[in-house]
């Protein structure tokens, strides 16, 4: 005959160890910050070494789409769309909606600097890696044609769980074991 170890407390699940107990037996709610504003809660992250597409992936690329496109379509280049890429981690759904909101801003303004041109939707679309995946015009004032970028929006925990994956379709890629 067991004895259970419930016996004697209240109901329910054991308090938090963090939580401070009350005279009244019961447990103090702890007053919780209010969130920061949206931005506050995203990162840009944006580093040189995967941020820019290198030469070989770029022409492996270009080699693709000559065979996709077919003669012709000649330059190839003009199809890759994600030379310069960066990814915006949001801790939450409602920074996620803000930003995609001040990504896309108002198509017409002729001043915006950044264009929506196409988004994948792979959140929407319960598709991996479960992010807004999207490509836009970027007008530098120092160019005098646009630049193609890549945006990925994602929701942080996501993005975390994504670059585990991505470092093993990295090393599925790779050549050999001092490619990786």
């Amino acid at each position: 005959n067991a004895e259970n170890p419930m016996r004697g407390r209240a109901a329910g699940a054991p308090s938090a160890p963090d939580a401070a107990p009350r005279p009244s037996g019961g447990i103090e709610l702890q007053e919780i910050a209010r969130n920061k504003p949206w931005g506050e809660r995203c990162l840009i992250k944006c580093d040189p070494s995967v941020s820019i597409k290198g030469t070989s992936r770029t022409g492996a690329k270009i080699a693709d789409y000559e065979k996709e496109k077919g003669p012709g379509q000649y330059p190839y280049a003009a199809f890759v769309g994600d030379s310069l890429r960066a990814s915006v981690l949001c801790d939450d759904a409602e920074a996620f909606c803000k930003c995609w909101q001040a990504l896309v801003g108002d198509p017409n303004n002729p001043n915006q600097k950044l264009r929506v041109t196409r988004l994948k939707n792979k959140l929407g679309k319960g598709q991996e890696p479960f992010n807004f995946h999207l490509n836009a015009e970027f007008q530098s004032s120092l160019l005098a044609d646009p630049l193609m970028v890549e945006i990925q929006i994602w929701i942080t925990p996501i993005m975390a769980l994504n670059d585990v994956s991505h470092a093993q379709y990295e090393a599925s890629r790779a050549n050999d074991v001092t490619a990786i």
